[in-house]
């Protein structure tokens, strides 16, 4: 049976308000316009939502000057005002690379994630999404495990099958498959080019596999390329291959996970 989960976020609030640099200070500062956008997934037919802590963590805290607990701790009441069925701890990439091809120690990344995951108090699961780097995407796995939650790990693609750094959907499950309990991708692209990507999870793996696509791609205007029923009829290809957990990332919204319920339910 599919899982459905939610869709953007981040372009939901650039459609409705400025985006400050700091968009996950929007928990305390306009909790109203984050709890709106999480009850219209819930309405639309989510049944994972994602807490607004994608960009939540301690070397964004330092400079924008917030408590990362209280961050956290406001974005998963958030969700919960939203009466959202299950919530997650939205985590991704420091932003940076490890020594020696950036400026991180890996034992300041350990101590990062560790500190993220040490905030998870009222979430249902953990998503790691949006990583690029398998050696980082270990690290933050290892970490947020101490949480006990259910960890869902999505990485992105390019159009080669591969990650920006060389990974390939096998070397992903190769070193992560004991740790996550669900794995796939998101963002990338639209869901017609990650059915190849699915595909090779799908032979690498009995992992429930994640799909979490973009709205097609993104113009010169930036507005995406698929309606919500072109990306639902994309997206049932998906749930063919083994897809189990199904949303959407960049240029999705509401209406395109209500279009995927319709098609797929």
């Amino acid at each position: 049976m599919i899982k459905f989960l939610d869709g953007a976020m981040g372009t939901m609030i650039a459609s409705r308000t400025k985006m400050p640099k700091f968009p996950e200070t929007l928990n305390t500062a306009m909790p109203e316009l984050v709890r709106e956008i999480h009850r219209e997934y819930v309405e639309a037919g989510s049944e994972y939502i994602l807490a607004a802590t994608f960009t939540s963590n301690g070397l964004r805290a330092a400079k924008a000057g917030y408590d990362l607990r209280e961050n956290i701790a406001a974005a998963i009441k958030n969700a919960r005002d939203a009466r959202a069925p299950k919530v997650g701890l939205d985590v991704t990439t420091m932003g940076d690379f490890i020594e020696p091809y950036g400026d991180l120690t890996e034992s300041e990344v350990r101590r990062l994630y560790r500190e993220i995951a040490s905030c998870a108090q009222g979430a249902d699961y953990v998503a790691l999404e949006t990583m690029t780097e398998l050696r980082e995407t270990i690290i933050a796995a290892e970490e947020l495990k101490s949480t006990g939650l259910p960890l869902f790990v999505t990485m992105t693609f390019t159009r080669d099958g591969k990650t920006f750094t060389g990974a390939s959907p096998a070397d992903a499950v190769r070193e992560l498959g004991e740790l996550a309990d669900a794995i796939g991708l998101n963002c990338s692209f639209g869901p017609e080019e990650a059915l190849s990507v699915l595909r090779e999870f799908r032979e690498a793996t009995e992992l429930p596999l994640i799909a979490k696509p973009n709205a097609g791609m993104p113009d010169n205007e930036g507005k995406y390329s698929l309606s919500p029923d072109a990306f639902a009829e994309a997206a049932a290809a998906l749930a063919e291959a083994g897809a189990e957990y199904i949303g959407g990332c960049c240029g999705t919204s509401p209406e395109y996970i209500r279009a995927l319920r319709k098609r797929l339910s």
